[in-house]
């Protein structure tokens, strides 16, 4: 993830450079992005675990190559409170990213840590790569759609 991000910062021209926004505070509700260098800015608010910061950021950063980043950002700054439409919308955009392919991941863990084993299901076969928790949330959740066909499975991970 590090190493896409300095990629998009060194391909990205101007990217790099002043920023021209206003200063963030705590309480300030309208914060000015007026150039792609703010998204540094957004950037150490996610990795500091701002999500105040990141949330008041992200929906204004427009340059098309760094807006699935602020989406990312702050989906995942609070995923547990965050909106199952826009984590599907952002899920279902266009081609299996990196970016996309991970929220995914994060949110099927959610998913599995609550019990939501219907919409669990439903997005599983999307993962790309995947981990042992999410297999073994994988057959709860089959688990609990058939029990005998997620014993059969699991003999064949053993």
């Amino acid at each position: 993830m590090k190493r896409l991000l300095l990629i998009t910062l060194l391909l990205v021209p101007g990217l790099v450079g002043a920023v021209d926004g206003a200063p963030l505070d705590s309480g300030s509700q309208a914060v000015s992005v007026t150039s792609s260098g703010d998204f540094l800015t957004l950037h150490n608010a996610y990795h500091s675990g701002n999500a105040t910061r990141v949330d008041l950021l992200a929906p204004r950063i427009n340059d098309p190559l760094l807006e699935p980043y602020a989406m990312y950002y702050r989906l995942t700054s609070n995923l547990e409170q965050a909106d199952d439409n826009e984590i599907r919308q952002f899920l279902a955009r266009p081609g299996n990213t990196p970016l996309v392919d991970d929220l995914r991941g994060q949110w099927l863990k959610l998913l599995g840590k609550g019990g939501r084993w219907n919409d669990f299901l439903q997005e599983f076969p999307r993962l790309v790569n995947s981990d042992d928790e999410l297999t073994c949330y994988a057959l709860r959740a089959r688990y609990q759609e058939n029990a005998h066909q997620a014993l059969e499975y699991s003999r064949r991970l053993w």
